[in-house]
């Protein structure tokens, strides 16, 4: 079992809920078209994740920070219902996080190790996050990609230039730290990044640490 202290900046989470409670209809609508545009937007391989066209959501770790334990958290930035928000993850909330969902934490080795453990990554990824703080969760994109399944962004029912569903988010914020594409795949817009784009088989120097079922 991975702990919080094993997490890294730049690392991606992503994951689904085990379970909706019996009236999360809005969730389990989209779950619903989140999985199907996993999989006619992402391929079928191989060496993808078992899980990887099942996960709905992804989160970035920013950095860790803390001295020692139990003092030891990860700040991390999502884009859940309804906006984007910076969050502290501690050793017990990543334990429910795991318990409430499946969990698969993707790692980008393009990230130097001395970067990482000086901060200098942490700092990288707050200062490109700060400027996505506060932005909608664009359920209109997802009605958009439904209708077109295209890789290129249609903007028909977008809410706003300042609108996104996470996976988007997330990879605007890793590609403006590194200042490049994180995914093999040159042609996927950013508006039309699922979660399962980060799996090893589509992301960019991407490998998979652990997965909790």
């Amino acid at each position: 079992m991975i702990g919080i202290d094993d997490l890294q900046a730049g690392d991606v989470i992503l994951t689904t809920p085990r379970r909706y409670k019996w009236w999360d209809i809005p969730g389990r609508l989209l779950t619903f078209l989140i999985r199907r545009y996993n999989k006619k937007l992402i391929p079928k391989d191989p060496h993808s994740l078992p899980i990887a066209h099942a996960m709905t959501h992804a989160i970035l770790v920013v950095g860790r920070f803390g001295s020692k334990p139990p003092l030891i958290f990860q700040t991390t930035f999502s884009l859940l219902r309804p906006s984007a928000r910076f969050d502290v993850l501690d050793e017990a909330g990543f334990e429910e996080l795991v318990k409430r969902n499946s969990v698969a934490i993707m790692r980008n080795r393009s990230f130097p190790k001395l970067l990482i453990k000086d901060g200098t990554v942490a700092l990288g990824l707050l200062y490109n996050a700060v400027p996505f703080d506060g932005y909608i969760y664009d359920i209109g994109q997802l009605v958009d990609l439904e209708i077109s399944q295209k890789r290129r962004a249609r903007k028909i029912f977008d809410f706003s230039d300042k609108a996104l569903v996470c996976s988007a988010l997330v990879r605007a914020v890793l590609e403006k730290t590194l200042g490049r594409n994180v995914l093999r795949d040159n042609s996927l817009d950013i508006d039309t990044t699922p979660p399962a784009a980060f799996c090893p088989a589509n992301g960019w120097g991407y490998e998979h640490v652990f997965i909790g079922l």
